[in-house]
């Protein structure tokens, strides 16, 4: 298959997907094509609110740059610079690159590296010192400072260019009861979960307890409850057959369309290519409606979320369970499901009609 040139990726994109975040200058020559292959199409530019790429040959004032105990810059395993997020100027720095990005045509912004990531043994060359206290970063005042980054890039912009963030991480992370990543909702006007249900790189077989999924179906409910937006990935960047990774996509969509508001979104990411960035399916253009009421759970251990347009049914047990679904409807193979449907063991299913 040959592949494609920059403008075919970018209309690619567009077609498959509503909200893209792309690096400065990445698609910028490509905005009206994208557009119109996708008037719904929204354009973030993508910006570190933690991180210097040193690829980009930036450099800043040595106050601008975090330290270890010893004096050096700390680093990334990729040899970025990590930056002080308190530091004023910085900040400043932050604003001005998001309004430059609007100015050239993007319609909001992408922070990336908002968590609290940077704060833990071995995520840097070294534990970073906060400036202002003179000891190693904690996680609550990471997240506050990156939150005002944001805060003040969404200041500038105004209500029209949404100000996205990436650093809630999973649903442990969303509710930890010390640090919890919920906090940088409060700054953003959506936030983004990259491993939501499940980290990229753990086997295919491998699914959540029920506990756990329950958390992330939570997760999504809580937001909601709160008039809060989240995007969640789920990340397959691992061995797997083809059979196994359809029941991944199916399981996370639904259990992602069981807590789901109608701001939230989703995207799967089958590797980690250019070919699982443009990826498309089925999947990809659900059509359920909108939800009647909230999740139900079953005494057999799944739940189903009624919409106008579809059923969406979830197991996330260790057992099959059998599902009475009292009319017809339409899979996501275009086959038709009538009487009953059997749902093996940590599975989903989106019933379309």
């Amino acid at each position: 298959v040959p592949e494609l040139d920059v403008g075919q990726q970018a209309v690619a994109l567009a077609t498959s997907a509503d909200i893209i975040s792309a690096h400065p200058g990445q698609f910028d020559a490509y905005f009206a094509q994208m557009r119109a292959a996708n008037p719904a199409l929204v354009i973030l530019g993508y910006l570190s609110a933690t991180f210097n790429k040193t690829r980009l040959g930036v450099s800043y004032p040595e106050a601008y740059y975090l330290h270890s105990a010893n004096g050096q810059r700390v680093s990334s395993g990729t040899n970025n610079y990590a930056m002080d997020p308190g530091n004023s100027g910085w900040q400043q720095d932050r604003v001005a690159n998001a309004q430059a990005l609007v100015s050239a045509g993007y319609d909001g912004i992408f922070f990336d590296s908002m968590g609290p990531g940077a704060t833990s043994p071995g995520y840097l060359s070294a534990l970073p010192i906060n400036p202002r206290t003179g000891q190693a970063y904690i996680a609550t005042d990471w997240m506050r400072e990156t939150g005002t980054i944001a805060s003040l890039a969404a200041q500038v912009l105004g209500p029209a260019k949404p100000v996205i963030g990436n650093g809630l991480g999973n649903a442990a992370a969303f509710f930890d009861p010390i640090a919890p990543t919920s906090v940088l909702l409060n700054s953003l006007n959506a936030g983004n979960a990259e491993s939501w249900i499940r980290k990229a790189g753990i086997a295919a077989t491998s699914f959540p307890t029920t506990a756990k999924w329950q958390w992330a179906v939570q997760m999504l409910t809580t937001a909601a409850a709160n008039g809060q937006t989240v995007f969640v990935q789920v990340k397959m960047w691992g061995s797997g057959t083809l059979a196994q990774f359809d029941q991944w996509h199916r399981f996370s969509l639904a259990t992602f369309l069981l807590g789901a508001s109608g701001a939230d979104s989703y995207e799967f990411s089958p590797t980690n290519s250019e070919a699982g960035i443009l990826t498309d399916s089925a999947y990809e253009h659900v059509q359920v409606g909108s939800p009647l009421a909230a999740a139900t759970s079953f005494p057999d251990g799944h739940y189903e979320r009624q919409f106008d347009k579809g059923l969406v049914l979830v197991n996330p047990t260790g057992s099959s369970v059998t599902v009475p679904l009292g009319k017809s409807y339409l899979n996501l193979s275009a086959q038709t499901v009538t009487s009953s449907l059997v749902l093996p063991a940590d599975t989903g299913e989106i019933l379309q009609g």
